[in-house]
């Protein structure tokens, strides 16, 4: 996946009702749809870099009073809410962010936007360190206003590609000169792979390792719509942001997309039976016979109508805990199992699957549950354990499910249902 950031526009012509100083006026809930323009020969264009050595630390004394303008390439987004009212850019000294009022940024700012900032009567402070740009608010800074966006700032020309900077090692960083800007992060995995981005209701930090094991942090929004997603597994490469809190980097994600090459390796739920049915629970639904465990396969969940001479109706219910597929498009599950005499009766072994049992109820009558397709089913005439293949859960893609291997029998068809292990990945 391509990750360096191009946009392309339709053109359309638009006859333009109003102007404000050079600077096309639109609705910030629209997408733009004509090519925007600035010529700044008039302005005095200084870098951010020579823009930031004018903070002193104390807002008062930090106002623009000079006419001065900088240029710079628009690295945030704020299209998947890890970004609020804040526009990072960039030029070839540094980045800076700028406090905006408006939301949906992405609307109008798309990543790779050349955008000149009038600094003129702007304040210039700072978060944990992060110089920011923008209005003052008695002793703190706040954002620039919609009314006044246009005022401030204005774009040139359609997004452009923006390349970010490689990095292989957290230490390669210069944390003054890398703030604000758009970076690669290359070889890197995540300690809590498996566990979502956001566990709790704040904001949170997850460690990204680098290959050296050098490491930094990766800031995500408890607002962003990926926030319940589950870290990837191995390892791969991120595109984003970097920030900082005082000393400490900082890593934004603009886009869950951003993040190339992991595979989701992990289970989300792995079980062997190796000690009895360990996280699922069995429901009996009908009959005496009830899911138990045997040492075929070194340990195994086992069911069977049959109990000599005679055969029994029953209809057992084998029940896994509540799995959670937030950002698991392509989820998979896989079963170990053998079925014997069976009688080709597969809709007496059943692996189902419910978005809305509550997780202790009869199953029979509680849940909407759906059959999944089992790609390599055994021959349900002997003892040989198969693997079913990847079983696609995608269809439940970012719901909490909950799998059920339903067992029927009758007075004259009772299989021996075995399974050795199931896991979801």
């Amino acid at each position: 996946m391509k990750k360096q950031f191009k946009f392309f526009y339709i053109l359309v012509a638009m006859v333009a009702t109003t102007f404000l100083g050079g600077c096309v006026k639109e609705d910030f809930d629209t997408p733009p749809t004509d090519v925007p323009s600035y010529d700044p020969s008039s302005d005095s264009v200084v870098t951010i870099a020579q823009l930031k050595t004018l903070y002193t630390g104390v807002i008062e004394n930090d106002s623009i009073t000079d006419n001065l303008t900088i240029k710079g390439v628009v690295v945030s987004s704020d299209e998947e809410g890890n970004f609020y009212q804040v526009l990072a850019i960039q030029d070839e000294t540094g980045g800076i962010q700028i406090l905006l009022e408006p939301r949906s940024l992405y609307l109008h700012y798309r990543v790779g936007q050349t955008v000149y900032v009038k600094c003129m009567g702007l304040h210039l402070s700072a978060y944990g360190s992060l110089i920011q740009l923008g209005n003052r608010n008695i002793a703190k800074l706040s954002e620039i206003t919609t009314a006044e966006v246009s005022k401030y700032l204005y774009r040139d020309g359609l997004p452009v590609e923006v390349v970010p900077v490689s990095y292989t090692s957290a230490s390669a960083f210069n944390i003054s000169s890398a703030e604000n800007t758009y970076v690669r992060l290359t070889g890197v995995k995540f300690k809590n792979a498996g566990k979502k981005v956001v566990p709790g209701s704040d904001d949170s930090n997850q460690t990204i390792v680098f290959g050296d094991n050098t490491e930094i942090i990766m800031r995500t929004s408890s607002y962003s719509k990926f926030a319940k997603n589950i870290l990837p597994g191995d390892t791969g490469t991120i595109y984003g942001v970097i920030t900082r809190y005082n000393s400490t980097i900082q890593f934004v994600l603009n886009h869950w997309s951003d993040m190339d090459h992991f595979t989701n390796n992990f289970p989300l739920l792995s079980e062997d039976f190796s000690a009895g049915l360990g996280i699922f629970k069995s429901y009996n639904v009908l009959g005496a016979q009830a899911w138990t465990t045997a040492t075929y396969d070194d340990g195994c969940a086992l069911m069977s109508g049959y109990a000599s001479p005679s055969r029994f109706p029953n209809e057992d219910w084998l029940i896994s805990p509540q799995i959670d597929l937030a950002g698991r498009i392509d989820a998979v599950m896989n079963v170990y199992q053998a079925v014997n005499y069976l009688d080709g009766k597969w809709e007496y072994i059943q692996v189902m699957i419910s978005s809305d049992y509550d997780g202790t109820s009869n199953p029979s009558t509680q849940g909407t549950w759906t059959e999944l397709t089992i790609p390599n089913r055994p021959t349900g005439t002997t003892w040989t354990f198969t693997d079913s293949g990847d079983i696609s859960l995608a269809a439940f893609a970012n719901q909490k499910v909950y799998i059920g291997f339903k067992y029927t029998s009758t007075s004259s068809v009772a299989a021996s249902w075995e399974i050795g292990s199931v896991s979801v990945k």
